[in-house]
Order: structure tokens, then sequence, then C-alpha cells
């Protein structure tokens, strides 16, 4: 997924169709071409809440298109960088496990001094003062074969566990900063709709106040007008306020100043096609148990957890060895006299069986071994569940999405032209503008409901991209 979004960052194909008002579909060329604006592509003019330009506000936002926000997001996000941190604390764990076998090195120096009784091994109590000094090094080494055997192979089970968690997070990372982006291009693009639906009740106005001045309408007409003129209005007021909290949630996502005002550098929002509609769901759960690194990491937890086992029950069975070599030069001598000084060594091994607690404390930690073993496979499960759950929505979703899509276009088309009729007649003195009313509402709302259709069907493909966890194989 991860090559597949941060490259996916598309070239829209065409912005609009030809029929006004109507988006025509994109495919991302191979999932691999980059997102940029078509050439000459007008952006909308940023407005005030009466519908007038707004200058400098649109000029002051950071343009910012798919792949660059990928970019930036999967290099500063918190959540990966933890998962990254993880990763690291496993190395190292593996490194200890690995490291068992060898021996601890000390060197040092130490000093007695005794003045006084001292008991004899005999019983004897003596009056003694004496002095005893050492200065030397050597090696000491305690493990359990188990652990220094087995221990290796589980760390480096939870070390693939933790690079997979790695792979998850940025995955969940690039799944946000898509949908933050979606969100926000959908919001510029309901601007760019209320600022026609504006314009359109700002021509009624006129001609409803021209029919009125001239006789041929009513003042309760141009009223009317004029109300649906504010109407549309506030609109576009509420899509600027939209805009600004997509930007500030899209700069959240990035770890950008959440003041920054942030523009989705899109001519307009269109379909994207990150997954072919003819795969099958059930190739496309196939694929996504064997690849995502979610499953993954709780397969190799899975892995680990049964190494454990396997060493619990071993343990009773397998001695610990302690062994020690030490070698330097020891001293002393009666009172506060410090000579005789000379060499020393000394080595010990040994070799302990033990078993803990007279058998219960090995008891239960087997079973505690076994236990955690069992979760981690009930969690494996609930997950794979989980995994074929979100695919089979996703791809209802986008299934459904595609006849939505289709729907609502011949809806936009149709009301667009119901419009283009009644204004024609207005026009021609065969009607009065206030019919044209209701068309220019049905067209407003056809316009809004394909976008939000869009919008929807993206954020499917997003989430199936996700939920498959890699590039949908042909």
């Amino acid at each position: 997924m991860v090559v597949v979004l941060a490259s996916a960052a598309c070239r829209s194909q065409d912005a609009r169709a030809a029929q006004p008002g109507v988006l025509a579909p994109a495919h991302f060329a191979d999932r691999v071409a980059l997102h940029s604006p078509a050439p000459g592509a007008p952006d909308e003019p940023p407005v005030e809440a009466d519908g007038a330009p707004r200058e400098g506000a649109e000029a002051d936002a950071f343009a910012i298109d798919l792949a660059m926000a990928l970019e930036m997001g999967g290099a500063n996000s918190l959540q990966v960088e933890l998962a990254r941190a993880m990763l690291a604390e496993s190395n190292a764990l593996l490194d200890t496990a690995e490291a068992r076998w060898l021996p601890d090195l000390w060197l040092g120096v130490s000093y007695e001094k005794h003045e006084g009784a001292l008991q004899e091994t005999t019983g004897n109590v003596l009056d003694v003062s004496r002095n005893a000094g050492f200065i030397g090094a050597g090696l000491f080494a305690s493990f359990n074969f188990v652990d220094a055997l087995l221990e290796p192979r589980s760390a480096l089970l939870d070390v693939d566990a933790a690079g997979a968690d790695v792979a998850a997070s940025v995955n969940d990372t690039l799944l946000g900063i898509a949908l933050a982006y979606n969100d926000l291009l959908e919001a510029q693009s309901l601007r760019g709709l209320a600022l026609e639906n504006v314009a359109l009740a700002r021509d009624l106005v006129e001609l409803a106040e021209a029919f009125s001045r001239s006789g041929q309408g009513l003042e309760s007409d141009a009223a009317r007008a004029r109300n649906e003129l504010a109407g549309r209005r506030r609109i576009l007021a509420a899509a600027e306020e939209s805009i600004a909290l997509r930007s500030t949630v899209l700069a959240k996502r990035l770890r950008l100043d959440p003041t920054l005002a942030l523009r989705a550098d899109e001519p307009a929002l269109v379909p994207f096609v990150l997954v072919p509609g003819e795969l099958e769901l059930d190739r496309l759960i196939a694929q996504a148990m064997e690849s995502r690194p979610d499953l993954r990491s709780l397969e190799s937890t899975v892995q680990a957890q049964e190494e454990r086992e396997a060493q619990e029950r071993l343990r009773p069975f397998v001695p610990r060895l302690n062994v020690g070599v030490r070698g330097g030069g020891l001293g002393g001598g009666t009172g506060s006299n410090f000579d005789d000084f000379d060499e020393e060594g000394e080595l010990t091994a040994s070799l302990v069986w033990t078993v803990r607690n007279l058998g219960a404390g090995e008891s239960a930690a087997r079973r505690r071994k076994a236990a955690q073993h069992r979760q981690a496979i009930i969690r494996l499960q609930l997950a794979r569940d989980s995994v074929a759950e979100e695919v089979s929505l996703a791809h209802v979703q986008i299934r459904e999405g595609r006849r939505q899509m289709e729907f609502a276009a011949r809806t936009v088309a149709e009301s667009l032209e119901s419009l283009e009729l009644n204004m024609r007649r207005i026009r021609g003195a065969e009607g009065l503008p206030i019919e044209a009313l209701q068309a220019i509402d049905a067209s407003a709302k056809a316009k809004d409901t394909y976008l939000a259709t869009v919008a929807e069907f993206n954020r499917s493909q997003f989430r199936l991209l996700r939920a498959v966890g890699s590039a949908p194989r042909p």
C-alpha cells in the first residue's frame, strides 16, 4: 500500500465532462502516476459571504497535492516513529538474547581491614588485627541452556512482528492522510458548486427585478429570488468554513501548523480508481490474508508465544551453567602491614537443575505460557475476521458506488437540461423568472449529491487498498 498510495497520487484525466457540472471519472495510470492539475485549469476564486471575490485568501493557502501530502505525512508521523522505536527495542532484545552465551567481564580492587575478635572454625575466639587486598579481573557466566538456545528464536520472531507493525502503522497513517486530503478536495469542489449556484441565483434576481419593474412579474417574485440568493450565499459561507475545518484536520495529520491554510492542488474532485472493479471478492480477501502487515505481526507473535511455551516445558529438565574464572594479586599482613603480595587465581563451575516451588511453580509457569499462546491465536483469528469484513464492506461500497455515480451523473445532466430550458423560456418572455427557482434548486441538489457520491467512492477505494494491504494482483 505504501508504494501504491504514495505514488498513486494521480494525474486526473479530465477535471470535468463535456456536460457542465458533471465530473468525469479518472483512473490512476497503473496506480503510479502523480497527481497534477490539468494545464490551464482555473482555480475557483475566494469569496466573501455575499458572493463577492475575497482578495488574497486563496493565494495565501499553501497548495499541496496528494503525493506531497503522503510523503510529508509518512516522514512526520509520530505513530510511525513510535512503531520504529518499538522495532529498535525488539532488535536490542534480540541482541541481548543472542549474547546469553557470552560471559560477563569484571575487573577491580578490593581491600579488607579487621580489628578485634574473630572466631576460628574450631570455635576459638581470637583477637586479630589484619588487612588484605586484591587486584585482578575475571570472567563469569550464568545461563540456562533453554534460554540460551531458544530465546533468540522467539526474540527474532518479535523483531519480525515489530517490523510488520511499522508497515501497518505506515499504512494507517497514509490512509488517514488520503481521507483527509479527499475531504479537503470535496469541500473545495462544493465551494465551486456554491459559487455557480450563487451566480445562478444572482441572475435570477436580476431577471425577477427586471420583470417586476416592467410589470411583467410580481415584486413578491423578486423578493423570493432575493431570498434564494441569500440562502445560496449562506451555503457558500458554510463551504468556506468546511474548507477551513478540513484544512486544519489535514494539517494536523501532516504535523503542520494548524493555522496554516492548505489547498488541495487538484482541478476537481474525480473518482479515483485504485482497485480494479473486476477483481473478485474472494481473491481480494485471500490477498489481504497474505499481505496485511498487521496479520503478519500477529502471526509472528503466535509463533513467538509457541516458542516460549516450549521453553517452559523444557526448563526443569535442562540445567543452568555457572562458571567463573579470576586471576590477580593478593596481599596483606598483620596490623597495618601490607606485604606478601603474590599471584592468585580461581576457577569455579557448576551445573544446577531447578524445580521451582517443588513443581507448583513449574506448572503455573507452563499454564501461563500456554494461556498467552492461546490468546495470541485468538487475536489472530479475530484480526482475520476483521480484515475479511473490511475488504467485503469496501468492495460492496465500491461496487454500489459506481452505480450510484452513474445515476447521480444522469440526474445532474437532466437537471441541467431542465434548468437550461427554463432559462431559455424566461429570456424568451415565455415564462416568469420565479419558475426557474425549482430548477435551480434541483440542479444544486443533483450536483451536491454527485460530489458526495464521488467523495464516498474515493474513500471506499482508499479503504479497500488499505484493507487488502498492497496493490491488488490482477
